[in-house]
């Protein structure tokens, strides 16, 4: 492979990508509707090129040519919002009409502060900067590595996740799955009569996975379409997490957006962000999933907490709660 194109959704191309001769991506042009190249971004030397106004500019970073981009918008940027502390901040540092920049870190401190976040937390600074933390974990590890008058800039929010439906406690049980592999499934099934167990496959079933269909509390599909995929997620109210090898798509978090209370075995959760804690059981002990099976199935308070407890482990905030720490971080 030498290059690659990219297209609009319109069918014009917009950018190509140059290969080398192992395979390593050495330079990226961008052109307009009409083909002409105007902007070169080598990946070997970091430099960008950018055809403009019948001159050709030179930028040293990808960084530089952001900067000049931002000089000739030619208006007055007062307040940023960016998520990263590499190119974004470094772009926005020195902007001289600059007055307020809001970080949203989504990363992970691993215990240090970034050098990059101690320099935008100095008083010093002519601009003044403040960071919304949406992990409550890393907002506190944050916190204390921090002076008392650093913390005053440092704010805890959440995520803000699009939910399609509401949960009505029912004893639908979703399960997708491109594997036979799903351990204690058939005990599950023996010991809960009262649930409806629904398994998807994307492909077709092995012997082992068609066995289930002898079970009245079994629905079993087969080359599963996206239709019936969606339809599942309204019907059911529980997924569990406990097939083996690779994950349907982004079947965990659409279940989250569903609202489905998500459970599984700790070795095999394929998207721990959004199954608490206190829902992943160990697959040797089938007993644990079995008992919170039972547990809240018989009490609608049970099935309420672990819910709860999903919502606070994937760090879900409401609306009013977002708006409210952004406007803090914006006028502190």
């Amino acid at each position: 492979m030498r290059s690659v194109d990219y297209y609009t959704k319109e069918g014009f191309k917009f950018a190509e990508t140059v290969y080398d001769l192992l395979g390593n991506a050495i330079l990226k042009k961008y052109m307009t509707r009409e083909g002409k190249e105007v902007i070169y971004e080598n990946y070997v030397t970091n430099d960008v090129v950018v055809e403009y106004k019948g001159k050709s500019y030179f930028f040293d970073s990808y960084t530089e040519w952001i900067k000049f981009y931002l000089s000739e918008m030619g208006i007055e940027i007062k307040e940023v919002i960016f998520n990263t502390l590499s190119t974004p901040f470094l772009a926005i540092y020195h902007l001289p009409t600059l007055k307020k920049g809001i970080l949203f870190w989504q990363e992970q401190s691993q215990g240090y502060v970034p050098g990059n976040m101690k320099v935008m937390l100095s008083p010093n600074l002519q601009s003044r900067f403040a960071v919304i933390v949406p992990n409550q974990n890393e907002y506190k590890l944050i916190k204390e590595q921090l002076s008392r008058e650093e913390q005053q800039a440092v704010y805890a929010s959440g995520y803000l996740y699009d939910t399609y439906k509401r949960n009505h406690y029912s004893k639908n049980v979703l399960t997708l799955t491109n594997s036979d592999q799903l351990p204690h499934v058939e005990t599950l099934i023996r010991l809960h009569k009262d649930y409806q167990f629904h398994i998807g496959a994307k492909t077709e079933m092995s012997s082992k996975l068609l066995s289930l269909s002898q079970y009245e509390n079994v629905k079993l599909y087969p080359i599963i379409k996206e239709q019936t995929v969606q339809t599942l997620y309204q019907q059911c109210d529980i997924y569990l997490d406990i097939n083996e090898g690779n994950e349907i798509g982004n079947a965990v978090r659409s279940a989250y957006n569903h609202q489905l209370l998500i459970m599984g075995y700790k070795e095999v959760v394929h998207n721990r962000d959004f199954v608490a804690i206190e829902n992943q059981f160990l697959v040797n002990d089938i007993s644990q999933l079995s008992n919170a099976l039972k547990e809240i199935g018989n009490h609608r308070g049970q099935f309420e907490t672990r819910l709860a407890l999903q919502q606070r482990h994937a760090n879900a905030v409401p609306v009013s709660t977002f708006k409210y720490v952004l406007v803090q971080a914006l006028s502190g």
